[in-house]
């Protein structure tokens, strides 16, 4: 995709998102997304509130090929941060932010594993372009500041069109009736050890990997409390891939969806 296209996507989108999270105007909204500056007429509430609706949204690209959406989102979320910090105490490294957003805020799916590879590449290497004043000694020596976060379970590889739970069905607040709490303390476990496995490294890495598929295990089977089915099963056994959203991404899916797609 055409980088003018994805970054008019973008801005747009972001703005949106802004207006509709946050008591901004339409002309800093605009101010913030297309000259990447903080008006003055902005008090510090509003700042904070920026930044909290920021670092709070969930974006997804549900045909992510190459990754061209992602990253230009990615550009646009830090450029935007860059902003709000000239109007703030915290004063974050370009590095330190794009890898809070990776590993919080941007989710894609495709039908093809090799684009989803590239995707993964492409979003590491943008990564990795901050640190062109590291040198290779120091590089070595802060490894565990630098390393390349795991990315498995940002980017996917299925179709996103089919292999879904039936969607009248997903009702969250039944699954808390019925399971008393055991649904929230599932998605909190898969929340917090998704977030250690971003950053983890061999064994380590194994072990959480395996129970993450443990505990995707066990929600798929609290879903099947409600779950009588899927959801286009008949087209779903045709497909090559599938790709089941509440049990591959259950903390944004069953926390309302995305807020941008």
């Amino acid at each position: 995709t055409p980088k003018a296209i994805t970054s008019y996507m973008t801005k747009n989108a972001l703005k949106q998102h802004l207006l509709q999270s946050t008591d901004i105007s339409h002309e800093e909204a605009v101010a913030l997304v297309a000259d990447h500056t903080a008006p003055e007429s902005l008090t510090s509430e509003q700042i904070e509130a920026i930044d909290d609706a920021l670092r709070s949204a969930s974006i997804l690209d549900p045909a992510v090929g190459s990754g061209a959406f992602i990253i230009a989102m990615l550009e646009e979320l830090v450029n935007v941060s860059e902003a709000l910090d000239k109007n703030r105490i915290d004063e974050r490294t370009r590095f330190s932010l794009k890898e809070e957003f990776i590993a919080d805020n941007l989710y894609g799916v495709d039908i093809d594993p090799g684009g989803i590879e590239l995707c993964k590449f492409r979003v590491w290497l943008h990564l990795m372009q901050d640190l062109n004043n590291i040198s290779h000694e120091e590089f070595i020596d802060r490894n565990d500041e630098f390393a390349l976060p795991n990315l498995g379970f940002k980017f996917f590889a299925g179709n996103s069109l089919v292999g879904e739970h039936d969607p009248t069905r997903v009702d969250v607040g039944s699954y808390q009736e019925t399971l008393t709490g055991g649904l929230d303390d599932t998605l909190d476990e898969i929340h917090n050890t998704r977030k250690a496995y971003q950053t983890a490294h061999g064994e380590k890495k194994d072990r959480l990997g395996e129970k993450l598929d443990e505990l995707t295990t066990e929600l798929e089977t609290q879903l099947a409390v409600k779950e009588k089915g899927g959801w286009m099963s008949e087209v779903a056994e045709e497909a090559d891939r599938t790709f089941a959203w509440t049990s591959k991404i259950p903390e944004v899916i069953l926390n309302g969806g995305f807020d941008i797609v």
